[in-house]
């Protein structure tokens, strides 16, 4: 029989923790999320069954996440590198259309940052994907990992900050409705 490190245990258990499906009911209004990217979908991301390809979904959260990283004004030695990422594809998106890719911070540790999104179609008004992603603090320069530096930290414990506290008036409003 198998038996599997109780480390690695660890590891896969935290693994799944960051790739769940999410907790609450997603909303596609840009003031829920840090980011929001406009991104056409165009007649090429499309495969052979009509629809845009899967590896596109990856393609548009990866556009959302670098915008949030130049937003942070991250430097090659206080960068971050991708751990993981993942996508739950939830409708199928075909061109044309628009789409707006939201990413926020779900958690942030010393020297990890995890990451939630969805992808919003305007063509069936629906969000299509719901995706993660985990990464590290990373110095490229040394090639090693590194802590968050305090500058970083600062701004999404900001926006954090701002995102709760439009839910909670949101929340405010409507039970005085």
């Amino acid at each position: 029989m198998l038996s599997i490190p109780r480390g690695i245990k660890l590891a896969l258990r935290a693994v799944s923790t960051a790739t769940a499906a999410p907790r609450k009911k997603l909303i596609a209004d840009p003031a829920e999320w840090t980011v929001s990217v406009p991104i056409s979908v165009r007649w090429g991301d499309m495969d052979a069954f009509s629809h845009v390809n899967n590896t596109k979904y990856f393609c548009f959260f990866e556009d959302a996440r670098l915008k949030l990283m130049q937003d942070c004004q991250l430097t090659r030695s206080e960068s971050v590198i991708l751990a993981e990422t993942s996508c739950k594809f939830m409708k199928p998106l075909r061109h044309p259309d628009t789409v707006d890719c939201c990413v926020r911070t779900l958690s942030l540790t010393d020297d990890k940052w995890v990451l939630e999104g969805i992808v919003y179609s305007h063509a069936i008004r629906e969000i299509a994907a719901y995706g993660t992603a985990v990464l590290v603090f990373y110095d490229y320069d040394n090639n090693r990992k590194v802590s968050c530096p305090p500058r970083v930290r600062a701004y999404l414990e900001s926006q954090m900050r701002k995102l709760e506290e439009h839910r909670q008036q949101q929340q405010h409003q409507q039970q005085h409705h």
